[in-house]
């Protein structure tokens, strides 16, 4: 597991644990940048980043300081709320006629 050095005054390093799986790498890199957006250290498990041709179609694990969890975790709520209502299945039509 990657750990993050101190500021440099003699803090401790930090644990940095898996936050969530991003459905592929590119959405990962996305949500890696909203996370620092909000002051959030972030990165991509080094094991899950494919280097062919620079993208992973795979799962990809996010990972932070395990002291940002709860944070985090409210930061990246409502995209997998947006997520999970985007690939809900529809009837195929743009507007239900009832």
């Amino acid at each position: 597991m990657p750990r993050a050095g101190g500021s440099g005054n003699g803090e401790a390093s930090e644990r940095w644990v898996p936050l969530a799986a991003a459905p592929d790498q590119l959405t990962a890199e996305l949500w890696v940048a909203l996370l620092r957006e909000q002051g959030i250290p972030a990165l991509l498990n080094p094991g899950d980043v494919a280097s062919f041709l620079g993208l992973s179609l795979s799962p990809v694990q996010v990972l932070i300081p395990e002291a940002f969890m709860e944070m985090a975790r409210q930061v990246l709520e409502p995209l997998e709320e947006t997520e999970e209502s985007a690939v809900r299945p529809s009837n195929g039509h743009s507007r239900e006629i009832v």
